[in-house]
């Protein structure tokens, strides 16, 4: 294996967790993990005042800051709530630290090793540069070494999420090297670990197997049980990939090399987990399937049951399909759908040559085209949710085809209706160029805005969107296209960015065309990314047409100001200043020199823009009789950032007249840049505007632009009735 090379600075893992018993007093907030067992020195370091490294029971629960630590020969188990537990290994340390609202925990591994165990579900971990996922039923460990990081998968997956890169995913018998001091990820092979879990031993019966690599499962049928077992041999060996013996005696037909293609109607199963169980056609003879991980020959018609937990991945010539529990298929025939779902979570693509379809109780869904990959979770009434993952997925009911687009999701019912549950609008508002940053004031948001990628990623492109510091994995708006991609975004602050196709393949080679760079980078290796914030905002609100005025006391006390778009006046007073006929206000920048004015009553005033933006300490000092000084007071002088950037008058925020043109006026604050459609709008003395706009071609709204050195880039949206309406509400397919 190539080591891959990443930007990593450290491992902190993240848990979703059920509170634990409150021992030590519920001061120090919810309790992130208990002591489930132990042997030997076990010994625990507490944030509560308690001596350091004192023995500890089985019960014990550690809070923030808290962490275990065991001698030579020790071992201890740490219950994280349902989710999962972690095994610490002799002469570790171990340290919990609350993330969030409490409810989650953070992990690391200070000295020796522990290992980290999925019990039900999915488990998320936090990183220091993105999100990571462990598989349910996954075991990782993590061990300190040398100063850096290690994290093995034993069993299971575990999917490393890197903005601005490609996942990584890291299977069983791989592991990651973490240098922190040089902040180098190293994806690497991991040797057998003689201390990893061992599959469960197959069950013992009379069966004579004179190949001792075979692992036999026996079968169970309601007609004649213990009539015919399954073989299956290890993916290391140099004979089958796996066989079915149908009659007990041992031969098994024609047995094609491993690394030959499987003919078309020939299917190859692998199993992952414990709980897997197929139903062979014809006999209905019932086979359960233990050791998991091992592959085995299947033919079309085969019934496949997974528990929860358990993933199986079909093959069928250079179509794949991945299950997970609890599910119930069937393998398809030499041609048409490669499986028949009836209950469960399917994910495959589009191979390179053709099409790939699986048939659910309402109609086909078919990842349609090299690069397509759909993802389908049927119910076990029988309704489908298909998820077009990547390019497109068709869905085909009663005669019609509905044409799901990336990030599009619908549900195929049981009768053959088709309802969108997320569609992609198909005109924008208006379009912002890719790696913008910006404001969007729309009075009827939600908001279609288009994303601009033709420059920056020739090919083609991908727009992701996530809410402002989540993770892209759980992303709510996907869109694609070439040249541009419109996504519906609700009001909030959310991030997006964009992944760039890369340049389609010569011939022969048989990579996809829609095969993309690592995300967040274009052609030239710049990232794509930007931030927006969606405001339900008419953009009338009127700026203040003069400056503030405001008073401050030399009491001792820290005073802040903002200010929208003038400078205020401002007047510093000493109410209990002693009486007098001479003072002196002493003004000291957190910058420069201090300056001095002198006045004939402890008051003194400057008008708008005298006193700068900025930070001030202040005294007043009586310059005859007692000599007094009054207390230090401090005062922050600073601009309001949301404060309006911009004012509209014209046009109203519903236009209910059909017209190809608006009037558009309006103000804007000092030092403020308004364009509409890329012509910049010249602003009077007063700084008024007024011009005719109208929407780009394509779009429905004028976008009125208003660019500020200090606040950035807002646009203020007019929607015109009479323009290309966008499409974003669900509806049904074909009656």
């Amino acid at each position: 294996m190539v080591p891959e090379m990443l930007r990593w600075r450290a491992l902190a893992i993240i848990l979703a967790l059920s509170p634990a018993s409150c021992q030590r007093g519920c001061g120090s907030g919810v309790s992130l993990a208990q002591l489930v067992s132990q042997r030997g020195d076990v010994t625990a370091e507490t944030q509560s005042g308690k001596e350091s490294w004192h023995p500890v029971e089985t019960g014990f629960a550690f809070f923030e800051g808290d962490a275990l630590r065991t001698g030579v020969g020790s071992k201890a188990t740490v219950g994280l709530g349902v989710r999962g537990s972690l095994q610490v290994g002799s002469e570790s340390i171990v340290r919990f630290g609350a993330k969030g609202n409490g409810k989650s925990a953070g992990v690391s591994v200070e000295e020796g090793e522990a290992i980290l165990e999925g019990a039900t579900g999915d488990l998320y971990f936090q990183t220091d540069i993105g999100v990571a996922l462990l598989e349910a039923g996954t075991q990782a460990r993590m061990s300190q070494r040398d100063g850096g990081v290690r994290v093995d998968v034993l069993v299971g997956a575990a999917v490393f999420e890197r903005d601005g890169h490609e996942d990584v995913r890291i299977e069983r018998g791989e592991g990651v090297a973490i240098d922190v001091g040089s902040a180098v990820l190293e994806k690497t092979s991991t040797p057998a670990d003689p201390a990893a879990p061992a599959a469960p031993a197959a069950p013992t019966d009379n069966t004579d197997n004179t190949d001792n690599t075979d692992t036999t499962v026996k079968t169970e049928d309601a007609r004649d049980a213990g009539t015919s077992d399954v073989g299956m041999l290890d993916a290391a060996s140099n004979g089958l990939d796996g066989r079915v013996d149908r009659d007990g005696s041992g031969a098994t037909g024609d047995e094609t090399p491993a690394g030959i293609v499987l003919d078309r109607g020939l299917f190859e199963l692998s199993v992952r987990g414990a709980n897997a169980t197929i139903v062979q056609p014809g006999s209905g003879a019932i086979a359960r399937i233990s050791p998991a991980g091992k592959r085995l020959r299947a033919e079309p018609g085969t019934k496949v049951l997974l528990k929860k937990s358990t993933t199986a991945v079909v093959r069928r010539a250079h179509e794949e399909a991945k299950i997970q529990g609890p599910a119930e298929v069937v393998l398809g025939e030499a041609t048409g759908p490669i499986l028949l779902a009836s209950m469960g979570r399917v994910t495959y693509a589009a191979s390179a040559t053709a099409d790939v379809s699986v048939q659910v109780p309402g109609g086909l869904a078919t990842a349609s085209a090299p690069g397509s990959r759909a993802e389908l979770e049927i119910s076990r009434q029988g309704s489908a949710v298909a998820t077009a993952a990547a390019g497109q997925v068709l869905l085909s009911a009663r005669g019609e085809t509905t044409t799901l687009s990336f990030g599009e999701r619908a549900m195929l019912t049981q009768r053959g209706l088709v309802r969108f549950m997320t569609k992609n609008p198909t005109t924008a508002d208006f379009t912002i160029t890719a790696g913008e940053s910006v404001t969007i004031h729309d009075a009827l948001a939600p908001t279609a805005i288009g994303f601009d990628f033709s420059r920056s990623c020739p090919q083609g492109a991908r727009v992701e969107l996530a809410p402002a510091g989540g993770s892209f994995r759980r992303a709510h708006g996907k869109a694609s296209g070439t040249g541009r991609a419109i996504l519906s975004v609700q009001p909030g602050r959310h991030r997006y960015r964009v992944t760039c196709s890369a340049p389609t393949p010569a011939s022969g080679t048989g990579a996809s065309s829609e095969s993309v760079s690592p995300p967040s980078a274009d052609a030239s290796g710049r990232s794509i990314q930007g931030a927006l914030r969606i405001v339900r905002d008419s953009g009338r609100a009127r700026l203040p047409s003069s400056s503030a005025s405001n008073t401050i006391d030399a009491d001792g006390r820290r005073y802040t100001i903002l200010y929208q778009s003038l400078l205020p006046r401002l007047v510093f007073s000493w109410r209990r200043a002693p009486l007098g006929r001479s003072f002196v206000l002493t003004i000291a920048p957190t910058e420069g020199s201090p300056n001095t004015y002198s006045s004939s009553t402890p008051s003194y005033a400057f008008a708008s823009g005298q006193v700068p933006e900025g930070e001030y300490r202040f005294w007043w000092t009586q310059t005859d009789g007692s000599q007094r000084r009054s207390p230090e007071t401090t005062l922050k002088l600073d601009f309001d950032n949301a404060a309006p950037s911009m004012s509209l008058r014209s046009p109203p925020v519903r236009i209910t007249a059909d017209a190809s043109t608006v009037l558009v006026e309006g103000a804007a604050v000092p030092g403020a840049t308004v364009s509409i459609s890329g012509q910049t709008i010249e602003l009077d003395r007063h700084l008024r505007f007024r011009a005719e706009a109208r929407p780009n071609p394509g779009e429905i709204a004028v976008a009125i632009r208003i660019e500020h050195p200090r606040r950035g880039v807002h646009y203020y949206l007019r929607k015109l009735p009479g323009a290309a309406k966008t499409e974003t509400t669900a509806h049904d397919g074909p009656p």
